[in-house]
């Protein structure tokens, strides 16, 4: 199970609210079009001359791209919505 985002606080020694919560939402924004870009890629066994490699690519492609870009979408926007929030 995956931990609770630890999340900055807004105080007085810190970063303005307002930059901190815009650089999240930078981020945020870019994860999401490079989600979009990846969606776009499509895996499909012909372009894999032996076989037997496609499904092993298609489990790579999902646990190094697929799965770690919606985490940090995931992770960005817990950030952000708290950060409106404070």
């Amino acid at each position: 199970m995956e931990a609770e985002t630890i999340c900055p606080t807004i105080n007085l020694n810190g970063e303005d609210k307002d930059k901190l919560q815009g650089q999240y939402q930078e981020a945020l924004d870019k994860v999401r079009d490079a989600i979009v870009a990846v969606k776009g890629i499509k895996l499909h066994g012909r372009d894999y001359p032996n076989w037997n490699d496609y499904p092993k690519a298609h489990k790579q492609f999902l646990n190094r791209v697929v799965n770690p870009i919606y985490d940090a979408s995931y992770y960005l926007e817990d950030i952000t919505i708290n950060l409106s929030q404070q």
